[in-house]
């Protein structure tokens, strides 16, 4: 019987995850990551709305399977509380992901006025 081989890397959590591996590591940070990129690509150095990341994620979702992290966009209540918690409550605000950066604008009181900006620094 052959036995199959397996990479000592596969289990080690120290190891960086290959970006298309859709199978263990950090799923967050890998839709982030891919989110960035997207909307940096989109609306480069710009400032934001969330509803322009909502349309990014929209637009894209279908074809990259990492970013089905943020659930069923048709369940906008459920995906936009995911990805509102994702852009500020774990700590992406000025977290670089592939060399893009992520600046969230909380100078207004309501959350649904901050403004994002994706850069490359």
């Amino acid at each position: 019987m052959k036995q199959e081989s397996v990479s000592p890397n596969r289990f080690n959590s120290c190891v960086a995850d290959s970006a298309d591996d859709l199978l263990g590591g950090d799923m967050r940070k890998k839709a982030m990551g891919v989110l960035f990129e997207l909307c940096f690509v989109n609306y480069p150095n710009q400032w934001l709305k969330k509803s322009a990341i909502w349309d990014v994620l929209g637009k894209y979702q279908h074809t990259d399977k990492r970013l089905t992290y943020f659930g069923n966009l048709n369940d906008k209540h459920r995906a936009g509380m995911r990805l509102g918690n994702a852009l500020v409550a774990f700590a992406f605000d000025k977290r670089i992901l592939g060399g893009i950066q992520l600046a969230v604008d909380t100078s207004k009181v309501k959350s649904t006025q901050w403004k994002y900006r994706f850069d490359k620094p």
